[in-house]
Parts: structure tokens; sequence; C-alpha cells
């Protein structure tokens, strides 16, 4: 039943949002913080802060949570199985900066790598 009203609610809003052949726009805002625009869609991503995503707009409206508190918002890439790092997150994943190529499309995000897990993460934003 979950998966029935998550699939739904999916279609309701892909549903709303028209279809646009414009090229997304993508800025530099800050030292490390990047936007990609395309139509009524907005994302902000923080390449200092794990490339996480700390804001995605539909029509200007936030549909992320905005918590004051940095480590537990924002939308991020973890492993799995979370058995091999357990809780928290990986520090090099999760929170330390990415090296970010923004002036290409998809931006490309690039952790450093891991010490425990012996890997990094690249991350592609379009």
């Amino acid at each position: 039943m979950k998966k029935q009203w998550i699939s739904l609610l999916l279609v309701s809003v892909l549903g709303n949002i028209p279809m646009q052949a414009a090229e997304p726009v993508i800025k530099s805002i800050g030292e490390s913080k990047y936007v990609i625009e395309t139509g009524n869609l907005s994302m902000t991503i923080d390449a200092a802060g794990g490339a996480k995503i700390r804001s995605f707009k539909f029509k200007d409206a936030e549909v992320i949570s905005q918590s004051p508190m940095r480590e537990t918002f924002g939308s991020t890439f973890w492993t799995s199985p979370q058995n091999e790092w357990n809780w928290p997150p990986v520090a090099e994943y999760d929170k330390l900066p990415y090296t970010v190529r923004w002036y290409l499309m998809p931006v490309n995000s690039e952790s450093i790598t891991s010490q425990q897990l012996i890997s990094k993460v690249r991350a592609l934003f379009n």
C-alpha cells in the first residue's frame, strides 16, 4: 500500500511539471555552492558540505527540509550496505569538501578517498 501511495504521489508531482526543452543553467554562488536551474526547478549543491543537495525548489517553494542543524538535512549519497561503515556516515562522503567541475553538464563532484572504505564517491548532477 505504501509503495502504491508513493508511486501515485510521484506520478502526481511529475505530471504537474511541464516538460521543457530548456537547457539547465549552472551558477556558482559563493565559494562552494552551485545552483542548477531549469524551468520551474532549482537545486543548490554545497560542495564544501559533502556535495549535499541543500535546496530543491519547485516554483520557488522549498521541497526539502531547511533544518538549522546542518548535519541532519540535505540529500546525499551513502554506500551500501551500511554495516560496512555503521553510524555516523563516512566523513569523506558525508561532510568533507568535494572537488567540483561546475562548468560542465552534468555538474561533476568527487569526494576524497575514504581511508575506511578505500574508495571515493563521484556524484553527477544534471
